[in-house]
């Protein structure tokens, strides 16, 4: 499957100016495709009370329309870090070629995203490698979250279960969920991506799983309330059931 064989929706030509600047039964500002044009209406419809005055069906469609523009926005947001990433090749390695990436990613790339965005390093990098993901071996995906078809978190479940995959599989895994993606909550996508990924490459699932278990890690953070949480990832399943019951054990006991 290639960009062009995604779904189209919204013909990109302004709707008809109304109460709701286009956003009304007969607009078309409701499925327009994320834009320029279609962020200041949309602002226009939100702003200074003008809310309220629209009918549901209208409200309905400015919420859509800013999922779709949200969508817009983290892509270019994503395109952004992918050149700047582009031009940071690390020591003594030669420039990318126009349109290509380094060999080698200089290692204080992801420092200079999280400076940049103020993000943890963690964030930063996670954020780094799916705009690479996206630029360079998932088009249809970054194709559909340009166009508003997908959101970032279902571009970012994309990413990652198909980041054990070679290219090719992940082209072959894309053409096998779209366009079906768009229409589907992030748990039915999380189905038909595992199913698909096993679908190309059976192995794919296990070496996940392997990479997964090289990053174990608990976190505790304190909450808002001045109450505190713990949380483990990447933890074999059987310790955590082990400490599951564990932990449900001395709660009974108390």
């Amino acid at each position: 499957m290639t960009p062009e064989m995604l779904p189209d929706h919204g013909d990109n030509k302004p709707g008809p100016l109304g109460s709701a600047a286009g956003f009304t039964s007969s607009g078309r500002l409701g499925t327009r495709a994320p834009d320029a044009l279609l962020a200041g209406l949309t602002d226009a419809a939100t702003r200074d009370g003008h809310l309220a005055g629209l009918s549901d069906e209208e409200l309905v469609d400015v919420m859509g329309a800013w999922r779709r523009l949200q969508s817009w926005s983290s892509s270019g947001l994503m395109a952004a870090v992918a050149e700047l990433t582009r031009r940071r090749p690390a020591d003594r390695t030669p420039p990318a070629a126009p349109g290509q990436f380094p060999a080698q990613i200089s290692e204080f790339m992801v420092d200079e995203v999280a400076a940049a965005l103020t993000l943890t390093g963690r964030a930063a990098d996670s954020l780094s490698a799916m705009a690479l993901d996206l630029e360079t071996r998932l088009p249809v995906t970054a194709r559909a979250l340009h166009r508003g078809l997908i959101d970032e978190p279902r571009a970012r479940l994309i990413a990652d279960m198909t980041r054990s995959l070679s290219d090719d599989d992940a082209a072959r895994v894309e053409a096998l969920i779209f366009p079906a993606a768009p229409g589907q909550t992030i748990g039915q996508l999380r189905v038909a991506l595992s199913k698909a990924v096993i679908a190309v490459d059976p192995e794919a699932a296990a070496r996940r799983r392997e990479e997964a278990l090289k990053d174990p890690r608990v976190r505790r953070w304190r909450e808002d309330a001045g109450t505190a949480a713990l949380a483990g990832f990447g933890l074999p399943p059987a310790d955590v059931l082990a400490a599951d019951q564990h932990l449900t054990d001395r709660a009974r006991a108390l």
